[in-house]
């Protein structure tokens, strides 16, 4: 099985991610000797009001090389950012830069407060942009919005749900996830790990051991396909 981090919290130089490099470093390196994980994709936080993309890309740039250059294994890095939904997002122009690699989708956070416009604007982004939308950290999203707006944005077209190890072991939220699956929205998988510590709690071992206890094999044969659909 290919193993992807697709929640990696250890791009240094960014302020929702690890602090430094070398703390970076150990973690992934601890995470690719217990897991076999050597692809990671990072999605730091990018606010299109009061970012700028040169300064990202070049943070991100110098991340990579960075990384790179002190694993001990052949590592497959990528970073994109995740875009806080505004309602006036960059132009279509702009967001094909901010495409995730082999793929159609653009990384989207939504705002922590539910209100009624987040999902009118998503709506708004899928219905007039030629991007489907990838949701990080998505076990948050039960605890800040009600059911019925749930419902309501992941039945919109176009969008997957990107979400970490650590949230199979949370009843509320598999409930969510038994939901998801059942309508076939794309999932993705990630450590969400930001420290050597929390690398050295991840076992895949006993990640196939919760899912058993609360999926069937079709869904977590769904859950395992790590990938998103290719553009």
């Amino acid at each position: 099985m290919k193993r992807i981090d697709w929640n990696c919290k250890l791009l240094p130089g960014f302020p929702d991610q690890v602090a430094d490099i070398e703390t970076a470093v150990q973690a992934m390196q601890i995470l690719h000797d217990q897991t076999g994980i050597a692809e990671f994709a990072f999605f730091p936080k990018y606010d299109p009001l009061s970012d700028s993309q040169t300064i990202f890309q070049f943070h991100a740039n110098a991340a990579l090389t960075g990384l790179q250059s002190r694993l001990s294994f052949p590592a497959k890095l990528f970073v994109r950012p995740t875009v806080y939904l505004r309602s006036e997002l960059p132009e279509n122009n702009v967001l094909r830069h901010f495409r995730i690699p082999k793929t159609n989708y653009i990384a989207l956070s939504l705002p922590i407060t539910a209100n009624e416009d987040t999902e009118t604007v998503l709506a708004k982004f899928l219905r007039h942009s030629p991007y489907h939308v990838l949701l990080t950290d998505a076990q948050l999203l039960p605890i800040f919005y009600p059911n019925d707006v749930l419902e309501r944005i992941i039945d919109l077209p176009g969008i997957a749900l990107q979400t970490s190890f650590q949230s199979l072991f949370l009843p509320n939220f598999t409930v969510f996830l038994h939901k998801i699956l059942q309508k076939g929205v794309p999932v993705v998988l990630g450590s969400g790990v930001n420290s050597p510590e929390r690398a050295g709690k991840i076992s895949f071992d006993e990640i196939l051991e919760t899912l058993k206890e609360s999926f069937s094999q079709p869904e977590i044969e769904q859950l395992l396909n790590v990938g998103l659909p290719l553009s």
